[in-house]
């Protein structure tokens, strides 16, 4: 089974907004909205495939595939993204 499906997308996406600094406003109220609009979804979904892609975009419009060494920030958001803080 897919690594991302069986994580909670609304607990990571709190996870993430605790890291993105307070200057980034458009990018932390994507992410209010998006767990805003999980709170109301059945635990199945929340876990499906479908939030993953919905966050995924929101994700990948503020976070490049190439990250400068200076982005401490971001290099924490796609750790905790991918899972790889385990």
């Amino acid at each position: 089974m897919n690594e991302f499906v069986c994580r909670n997308v609304a607990v990571v996406a709190v996870q993430i907004l605790n890291i993105i600094p307070e200057k980034e406003v458009n990018f932390r109220n994507d992410i209010h909205k998006f767990i805003d609009n999980q709170r109301n979804k059945a635990p199945e979904v929340l876990k499906s495939t479908y939030s993953w892609t919905e966050f995924d975009s929101i994700i990948k419009s503020y976070i490049p595939t190439t990250i400068s060494a200076n982005n401490e920030w971001k290099k924490q958001i796609i750790n905790i993204y991918t899972n790889s803080d385990k």
